[in-house]
C-alpha cells in the first residue's frame, strides 16, 4: 500500500464523521430555533376569552350601539345584553371577551353566524393583556333582511342559537385566532352565553372552549 492509500482512509471516515457532527448540529440548532420562536410566539399571543360575571357593584360602562338604533345602554363592565323588543323591529346584542393571553390583541374584524344584515362595532381595535373588548350587534328584524327570520324565530324547540364571534391577531400579525361566543335562549331560560371557543384558522377543534354566563 502506498503511503497516500494509507492517508486516504483515515481521511474519508474523518471527512464523514466531521460532516455528521455538522448535520447533527444544523438539526440541534433548527430544533432550538423552534422551541426559541414557538417560546417568543406563546410570549405575545393574545387570548379573547370569557369575562367572569359582573357583580352587582361593577363599574359601570357606556355601550354604544350603530345602526339602526344608534343607542347607548349603560351596562356593568362585562354584563352580556340582549334586547329584543316586542313593539320594535331591531335586534341588538353586546357580548364582551377579556386578553387572557400574554400580548396584546389587534383586533381584525367581528361578525355574526350565520351571518345577518346588521352592524357589528367593536368597542377598540388594541386590546392589552387583561382589559375587555365589546361586540356590539344591531339588526333590524325585517322581512327580506338576511338572517332576518333566524333571528324573528329565535325562541324554537330545544333552544335557539347564533354566535358572535371576533377575529385578532398579536402585534406582528403572525399569530392569528378567532374567538367564538355562542349564544343561546330556551322558552324557560333567558338568553344567555352557552360557550366561548378559541379556533385557530383552520382547526377542525377549538383551541380553547369553556364556560356560561349572562341570563
Amino acid at each position: 500500500m502506498t503511503e497516500s492509500g494509507a492517508w486516504s482512509e483515515p481521511l474519508a471516515v474523518g471527512t464523514f464523521v466531521l460532516a455528521l457532527a455538522t448535520l447533527l448540529l444544523v438539526l440541534v440548532t433548527g430544533i432550538q430555533l423552534r422551541l426559541a420562536r414557538r417560546t417568543a410566539n406563546l410570549a405575545i399571543r393574545p387570548l379573547l376569552g370569557e369575562v367572569p360575571e359582573p357583580l352587582e357593584a361593577a363599574d359601570i360602562e357606556s355601550v354604544s350601539f350603530g345602526a339602526p338604533g344608534r343607542n347607548r345602554e349603560e351596562l356593568r363592565v362585562g354584563e352580556f345584553f340582549l334586547r329584543r323588543g316586542e313593539d320594535s323591529d331591531v335586534f341588538q346584542v353586546s357580548v364582551s371577551f377579556r386578553n387572557v393571553g400574554s400580548g396584546p390583541a389587534v383586533i381584525l374584524g367581528a361578525g355574526t353566524d350565520p351571518a345577518v344584515t346588521a352592524s357589528c362595532k367593536v368597542s377598540r381595535m388594541y386590546v392589552p393583556t387583561g382589559e375587555n373588548v365589546r361586540v356590539n350587534v344591531s339588526a333590524l328584524v325585517t322581512a327580506g333582511a338576511e338572517g332576518a327570520r333566524h333571528l324573528a324565530d329565535w325562541r324554537t324547540e330545544g333552544g335557539a342559537n347564533f354566535t358572535i364571534f371576533i377575529t385578532y391577531a398579536d402585534v406582528d400579525g403572525s399569530q392569528t385566532m378567532t374567538t367564538r361566543a355562542v349564544v343561546r335562549e330556551y322558552a324557560v331560560h333567558t338568553p344567555f352565553v352557552e360557550r366561548v371557543e378559541i379556533w385557530r384558522p383552520g382547526a377542525k377543534e377549538p383551541y380553547l372552549a369553556s364556560g356560561e354566563w349572562g341570563g
